[in-house]
């Protein structure tokens, strides 16, 4: 049977027209893009509406190699500069639309937990501790670097959970719902989806209206009404937690510079009953939150994840797991690349050289500041751990070497969740290898580290 025309990328001006587009040119249904990229099938309907396109990361991460579009940058490209330009256009309102109930377009607006990515492993000794660390604590905070599976962990929990408590799930992102205002419509949304409907005074009527109410205002709405909400669950349901609201926030690490969503996260966690989780690749700074690290697969539980993506010899998977230290993102990727590579244990050897890989790394060693990432590539010289607190390592330490403060470089390395162990710093294989070969392009400072 042909296949259908498909039409032209060079007449597709929106981002959901070229999403669309590349899903059908990977021969892909929604539902099979969207267990790919860890996505509900209603959300990639939205995305393909252009409704809050992915943040370019996410893109890169996710969507290009699900799409098949490693050998197609003109593509990538064009569809970064739609994610764009759709995310300018693509703030978040309430517009009325034929005479609709603010509710109902306020239980449109609720973002359903994400899918597990395709061949994802149960971490279930992992879960079970997530499990028993939110009981103990009601507050928590699940960090990682980037691509350890703090989202997939997090909503494997929220989806087991979904019978026993109401779930919340929000990804905070850039110049969509990372702002005070989106969050707290947000919260009211779903708590107007069950039945508070004295949050209703927090929702504008339309696109061109905003709450009269003041901030304090909206969080005092809310915190009533989510205490409400704790009782009746509490009052009806004779199952664990006691059907307490479980809130889950993705990609804090984006507002801990907002002091304004940062006093609504500390007030649901100090003035509510509800449980909250705050999944972030930096520690969070609230008071006495408790803290869960993620941490690279088990061997057992990489294994199985490389022989349900790809088969591979046994001693090519057990590199492959030592090269990405067991993250789960980065094994994704690798595996990815391996269509287009006929010496696997090349490349498995370079890995920190391809293109997709290199832009993940690039963008944890962008955030540091100019102290910390010399302090990542003073670590990166040696293949064995050193002990930051050495007293020898400072009196070695000169001006030149960029690093004015060593206390303050290795506190943010550990707030970033990129060291773990200052008395035996040893950095991610793959983020030492790429941050060693960045010194290459300035051999004086690479002998002297």
């Amino acid at each position: 049977m042909p296949r259908a025309v498909i039409q032209a990328p060079v007449s597709l001006h929106r981002f959901g027209e070229l999403l669309k587009y590349l899903r059908r040119r990977a021969r892909m249904t929604q539902r099979e893009l969207a267990i790919e990229v860890g996505y509900s099938e209603v959300h990639l309907s939205r995305l393909e509406g252009t409704y809050r396109p992915p943040d370019e990361q996410t893109l890169l991460a996710l969507f290009v190699p699900a799409l098949d579009l490693d050998d197609a940058p003109e593509l990538v490209t064009r569809l970064l500069e739609l994610a764009v330009a759709g995310r300018e256009q693509s703030a978040p309102t309430h517009a009325g639309d034929g005479g609709r109930s603010v509710a109902a377009e306020a239980l449109e607006a609720l973002e359903a937990v994400p899918l597990p990515p395709t061949g994802a492993v149960v971490r279930s000794d992992l879960l079970q501790r997530l499990g028993e660390r939110l009981a103990h604590e009601r507050v928590l905070a699940v960090c990682a670097m980037p691509g350890m599976g703090k989202t997939t962990l997090v909503a494997a929990l929220a989806r087991d959970q979904a019978a026993l408590r109401p779930i919340f799930w929000l990804t905070l992102t850039v110049g969509v719902t990372a702002t005070v205002s989106a969050v707290v419509r947000q919260l009211a949304s779903f708590l107007l989806a069950h039945g508070q409907m004295q949050v209703l005074p927090i929702l504008p009527r339309s696109e061109n209206t905003s709450s009269a109410l003041t901030l304090d205002e909206q969080i005092a709405l809310l915190s009533g009404a989510l205490t409400r909400l704790a009782w009746l669950k509490i009052s009806s349901h004779a199952a664990p937690f006691g059907g307490l609201p479980l809130l889950c926030f993705d990609n804090v690490h984006l507002v801990q510079d907002d002091p304004t969503i940062m006093q609504v996260l500390h007030h649901l966690a100090a003035a509510t009953p509800a449980a909250l989780l705050l999944i972030s690749r930096d520690d969070v700074p609230l008071p006495g939150i408790a803290t869960l690290h993620v941490k690279g697969l088990e061997r057992a539980e990489g294994r199985l994840l490389i022989a349900q993506l790809r088969a591979l010899d046994a001693p090519l998977a057990e590199r492959l797991l030592d090269k990405t230290g067991g993250n789960p993102l980065l094994l994704r990727l690798a595996l990815g690349l391996f269509d287009n590579q006929d010496d696997h244990a090349g490349m498995i050897a370079h890995l920190e050289q391809m293109p997709q890989i290199a832009d993940l790394l690039n963008a944890i060693v962008r955030q540091l500041s100019m102290p910390a990432a010399h302090l990542l590539a003073l670590i990166a010289v040696f293949r064995q751990p050193i002990n930051v607190y050495d007293p020898a390592l400072h009196d070695l330490l000169q001006p030149a070497d960029g690093i004015p403060d060593l206390a303050l470089a290795r506190t943010e390395l550990q707030r970033r969740r990129l060291l773990d162990h200052p008395s035996q710093a040893a950095l991610h294989p793959l983020l030492r290898e790429y941050v060693y070969a960045g010194l290459a392009a300035d051999g004086q400072r690479k002998q002297r580290l």
